[in-house]
C-alpha cells in the first residue's frame, strides 16, 4: 500500500497516538536518504504540511553524505527537554 498527500499525515498521526497512547508526542519528524530523491515516497511539500500541522520540526537527511545528520542530533537535544526521534517507514 503506497500513500500519498494527506492520507500519509493522517495514517502516520493515528499511528503515533496508537503507539504512544497520548495525542501529544514532542518528536521530530525525519525523513531520511535525501541523497536518494528519485526514490522518494513521500514529496516534500507533503512531508512539511504535516509538520506543519503536527507543530513540529521537518529536517531530510543523508547519512550517506552526513546532510543534516548534526542538526537533527542538535534540534534533539535543545528545546525543553529530551525529545525523542521518530522514525517512521511506510512503505
Amino acid at each position: 500500500m503506497v500513500l500519498v498527500g494527506d492520507e500519509w499525515c493522517v495514517v502516520v498521526s493515528e499511528q503515533i497516538v496508537r503507539v504512544k497512547n497520548d495525542e501529544f508526542v514532542p518528536f521530530i519528524l525525519v525523513g531520511n536518504k535525501m541523497d536518494l530523491d528519485a526514490k522518494r515516497q513521500v514529496s516534500l511539500d507533503t512531508a512539511q504540511n504535516c509538520a506543519r500541522q503536527w507543530n513540529v520540526a521537518y529536517v531530510e537527511t543523508s547519512a550517506k553524505t552526513r546532510d543534516n545528520v548534526d542538526k537533527v542530533r542538535q534540534l534533539a537535544r535543545g528545546g525543553r527537554g529530551p525529545c525523542p526521534l521518530l522514525q517512521l517507514s511506510i512503505d
